[in-house]
């Protein structure tokens, strides 16, 4: 019996370290993307924003001479208008987008007239190619819109996609569109995983359609409702909207411009001399942004109005 207390040891002692061994290549691949595509690029970022670059690729140190370029050189008007309609984006989307997500979300929920046909709808999108989608919309906004304005009328429409006054609009307009199949999808998805015992019992107290939506439905789903909140807060100067689709690299009209495309503009060019300063509005932007979505976090843990039931967000 003492003969083989050893071996029982060793076998246990060797399934311990091939599981260990498979545990570690496992966790290899991951850790390594997060050290190099995370910990490396963030840190090269940093330093990056406190040096130029020359042609060649060559580094030398500047100081803060790129932060001063952000609001002091030729693209300080071009970066001011970026900044500003990422923030009007995401305000138009949380006004108009929302809300009507949670209405149609609930028309879906509550399975009236026609909600089978309208999830079918709302899902092509999401089917079809986001290029192929883009391709339809501009040749419908560019000709088919124009075409039945004036037939209908009578009405000469201008090229809204084209024209700077009326382009922003329409990137707001196709944003709304593209991410209302998504979203009310998920919100209605996050109402059916409400217990019906929970309705009934409002029913039999009598509530009416308007009360059962905004006293019993949206406060069980607040969750996902907040977790679109931060994370929306949290990319809101990330956005970059279809301008790339719409208009390729060079031809977007400056009051459409989102940080986002002025970032990824400054990448696809491949002018190195270029990157320092883009380093810089990357770091401003995270200066802005990381106290802005704790603020969001800690406001929307404190109106949960479910924050008894599930705690406060992690």
């Amino acid at each position: 019996m003492d003969a083989a207390k050893p071996q029982k040891r060793l076998k246990q002692s060797k399934k311990q370290v091939a599981k260990t061994i498979f545990l570690t290549c496992m966790l290899f691949y991951p850790l390594a993307q997060f050290l190099v595509f995370y910990v490396y690029m963030n840190f090269n970022n940093i330093l990056m924003a406190f040096q130029g670059m020359r042609t060649d690729g060559t580094t030398y140190w500047n100081g803060l001479e790129n932060f001063k370029l952000v609001f002091t050189g030729v693209d300080n008007r071009l970066i001011a208008v970026s900044f500003w309609n990422n923030i009007k984006m995401f305000l138009l989307t949380l006004v108009i987008g929302m809300p009507l997500n949670i209405l149609f979300g609930y028309y879906l929920y509550k399975k009236k007239f026609g909600s089978s046909v309208i999830r079918v709808v709302y899902m092509l999108p999401n089917m079809v190619s986001g290029v192929v989608m883009t391709l339809l919309f501009m040749k419908f906004m560019e000709v088919g819109f124009p075409q039945m304005m004036k037939e209908l009328l009578g009405i000469e429409m201008p090229n809204l996609i084209r024209n700077n006054n009326s382009a922003f609009g329409v990137q707001v307009f196709y944003t709304l569109w593209l991410g209302f199949s998504s979203s009310i999808i998920i919100y209605s998805n996050a109402m059916f995983s409400i217990d019906d015992g929970v309705i009934e019992a409002g029913k039999i107290d009598g509530t009416n359609t308007f009360q059962e939506l905004f006293r019993i439905v949206v406060p069980l789903i607040f969750p996902t409702l907040t977790t679109y909140l931060i994370t929306g807060v949290a990319s809101i100067f990330t956005i970059a909207g279809s301008l790339y689709l719409f208009y390729g690299l060079n031809d977007v009209p400056q009051k459409t411009y989102m940080m986002g495309f002025y970032l990824f503009k400054i990448a696809m060019a491949g002018d190195l001399t270029a990157y320092p300063m883009g380093s810089a509005v990357s770091i401003l932007i995270t200066i802005v942004t990381v106290p802005l979505t704790l603020g969001t976090r800690w406001l929307l843990n404190r109106i949960d109005p479910m924050r008894d039931v599930y705690g406060d967000i992690a």
